[in-house]
This record gives C-alpha cells, structure tokens and sequence, in this order.
C-alpha cells in the first residue's frame, strides 16, 4: 500500500531498483581497476582476489534482495534508506583515498558519478516519505554496515 502522506507507508522509490546496477558496476570497476592490489599497496586492507569475490557475491545478493525488499514491502523501505547511505559513504571514501594517497582509488569513478548521484535522489526521496527517526536511524545502519564490511574485510 502506497500514500501520499510524507510520512505514511510507502515502498521506497524507483530509484532503488538501480542499485544492484550500480554495486556491479562498481565492482567490475574495483576488480578490473586492481582494488585488492591497491589496498595492500597502501595498507588498508590484506584482501585477496578470492576474499574480495566471496564477500561481493555475497553483499550482491543481499543487496538484491534487500532492494526487491524495499521495493515490494512498505516496511521494508528503509532497507533502501541504508543502502543508499552505505553507497554515498563509500563514494566519498574512493574519494577521500584518491586524494590521501594521490592515487587512483579503483572504484572511485563509479563511486562519484553513479553511487553519489544515486544515493543522493534516494536519501532525498526517503526523507520526504519517512519520519525523521526512521530516516536517521536507517542511515545510522547503513553506516553502520559499511563498518562491518570494514571489519570482515580487514580481518
């Protein structure tokens, strides 16, 4: 059930679809841009190519589920809200890095151009139709989840 109210039940907006679009792109951008080889050249993270293949496969496939979620469930909008600051904060880290390290972060360009105009539009969107805790605290989470990822990755 979809409202026009700005803060009732709604499914998150269409953008959200884009999403499991823009993490590949990303990713084929990371991979074939040397990501894993560029984090050990710069000590952030000891990720190998097939550590870097299973943790992505596996966040691909609950980013596509998370976003069919969202798109199908007016509960489970703010599954769109996190995604989405999870991918705004990952585009300012490529470009934080590139600038840190004054080298090509891989993923930076797709972080810039796709991952931040696409993060923008639906924060904006879920803003409007969520209640400002709801919309904090599923930005609190995708945060959040970006710091996991950190984590697991760095291990």
């Amino acid at each position: 059930m979809v409202s026009s109210a700005p803060h009732g039940p709604s499914v998150a907006p269409r953008a959200t679809l884009l999403l499991p679009v823009a993490y590949l792109f990303h990713l084929v951008e990371e991979w074939f841009g040397g990501f894993t080889s560029w984090t050990q050249s710069v000590s952030i993270y000891d990720v190998g190519d097939g550590e870097f293949l299973a943790i992505n496969a596996t966040a691909f496939i609950l980013v596509a589920l998370g976003t069919l979620a969202a798109r199908r469930e007016p509960k489970m909008a703010w599954v769109a809200t996190s995604l989405a600051a999870l991918f705004g904060l990952n585009a300012l880290l490529h470009g934080l890095a590139t600038v840190a390290w004054s080298s090509y972060a891989p993923g930076v360009i797709t972080g810039i151009l796709v991952y931040l105009p696409l993060s923008i539009v639906i924060l904006r969107a879920s803003f409007r139709q969520m209640s400002r805790g709801a919309f904090v605290g599923s930005v609190t989470f995708g945060v959040l989840l970006h710091g996991l990822v950190a984590v697991v990755a760095s291990r």
